[in-house]
C-alpha cells in the first residue's frame, strides 16, 4: 500500500512540476498556445494516469 501511494504521489508531483514549467515558459515567451504546448501539458497527466494504473495493478498482485 505504501509503494502504491508513493508511486501516485511521485507521478502527480512530476506532472504538476512539468505543467508549471510549461505554463511559465508560455507566459514568458508570450506566444499563442500551440499544438506543441498542448501536447506538453497533456503528457504529465498521461504519465500520472499510467503510474496510477501500474500502482493499482501492483497492489492487486501483492494482495493475491
Amino acid at each position: 500500500m505504501d509503494i502504491m501511494l508513493n508511486t501516485m504521489l511521485i507521478c502527480n508531483g512530476i506532472s504538476i512540476l512539468v505543467r508549471r514549467e510549461v505554463r511559465h515558459r508560455v507566459k514568458q515567451n508570450s506566444f499563442t498556445i500551440s499544438y506543441k504546448t498542448k501536447v506538453a501539458t497533456s503528457i504529465p497527466s498521461i504519465i500520472a494516469i499510467i503510474g496510477m494504473i501500474i500502482a493499482i495493478l501492483f497492489h492487486k498482485v501483492m494482495e493475491d
